[in-house]
């Protein structure tokens, strides 16, 4: 199974296009640990991102693209019983936007044979990898699990655009852009 065109567009709905390098929270391990992780496109740090990298909305999407197929390969690996679309999209974005935890513990409901419970378990990742509490985050989850219950993806047909730093002394005031006609998944 692989995520939807419908789930990636509310992905790309919730994440934003920023088409250049830009800070997106903390390396917590390694050399690297306490700098700044940059990300680019739609939160993409793979392959890692350096300053100065700028993308362009066609390569931002190719990368997502690819982004996707790692980690539905990820979801697939780790899922032992079939899901809905829906509930597999919604996995996809929890994935997405939380990692590898979140991820691991609602496929282990799932494969429990408790949807209901793994689906209410997105409730416990209300948080970025900061840990802290945002109400951006818990609305996302919320959208997530109307999705896996009700197949509902709400509000998917533009996304956020920053065509430079997105924070900071340098930030660029965002803008709405429709989906390109040409999207597959």
């Amino acid at each position: 199974m692989k995520t939807s065109l419908n789930g990636m567009k509310f992905i790309v709905g919730r994440e934003a296009l920023v088409t250049v390098a830009h800070a997106d929270g903390m390396h917590k391990s390694g050399p690297l640990a306490g700098q700044p992780k940059l990300s680019i496109g739609f939160g993409s740090q793979d392959p890692p991102p350096k300053e100065g990298d700028v993308i362009s909305i066609d390569e931002a999407f190719e990368r997502l693209q690819k982004n996707l197929d790692t980690r539905d390969e990820t979801i697939n690996r780790l899922l032992t019983v079939e899901v809905k679309q829906q509930e597999f999209d919604a996995m996809s974005s929890l994935f997405y936007q939380n990692g590898s935890v979140a991820l691991k513990h609602v496929t282990s409901l799932f494969n429990e044979g408790n949807p209901i419970r793994a689906i209410w378990a997105f409730t416990e990742y209300p948080h970025g990898e900061d840990r802290v509490f945002s109400d951006g985050i818990a609305k996302r989850r919320a959208r997530e699990m109307s999705m896996a219950f009700d197949g509902v993806y709400l509000d998917s047909e533009a996304f956020l655009y920053f065509d430079g730093q997105p924070r900071g002394p340098d930030k660029v005031a965002p803008r709405w852009m429709p989906f390109p006609d040409n999207l597959t998944r």
